[in-house]
This record gives structure tokens, C-alpha cells and sequence, in this order.
């Protein structure tokens, strides 16, 4: 699945364990479950909406000192990679 090949990169740079991974990867989409009734497909790609909601469980989870990115950078460098519509 694409989304997945973008959002386990971001996942990993903020977690410690493959634990929390899968733990951050889990709130991720029951983020996206509970928020599926405000998507509007007629304002684009549900790959970069996705990519919006999972900013909320991923700030719940401390960033370990060794990271040099933040996920905003990382979610950026997502988005941008987006095929066009």
C-alpha cells in the first residue's frame, strides 16, 4: 500500500520499538477512522488528508533525542512526493 510506504518512515524516526511503530501506526488509523466523515474528495487526494490526521496521534509520542527531523518536515517531504491527481 503507498500510504503505508509513507507514513512507516515517519513512524519509525518516532519511536524507540517496533512496539510503538505498530502501537503509532494503529492510533494512526483509528485517527483516520473517527475522522473519515470530514473528508471531502472534492478537495483532492485522501493520501495528503491522511497524512493531516495522523499529525495528532504522532505528536502524542516523544520524539527520541537522536532525531536530527521533525514530522512536520518528514509529513512535508510526503506530500511532496504525492503523484498529481
Amino acid at each position: 500500500m503507498y500510504l503505508a510506504r509513507e507514513i512507516g518512515p515517519v513512524c519509525r524516526k518516532r519511536c524507540d520499538s517496533p512496539k510503538q511503530i505498530h502501537d503509532l501506526v494503529a492510533a494512526i488509523w483509528l485517527e483516520v477512522i473517527d475522522a473519515s466523515e470530514r473528508f471531502d474528495p472534492s478537495r483532492g487526494s485522501a493520501v495528503p488528508w491522511i497524512l493531516g490526521v495522523a499529525t495528532s496521534p504522532m505528536s502524542a509520542v516523544a520524539v527520541p533525542a537522536n532525531t536530527k527531523r521533525s514530522s512536520a518536515d518528514d509529513l512535508s517531504a510526503a506530500v511532496g512526493k504525492l503523484p498529481p491527481c
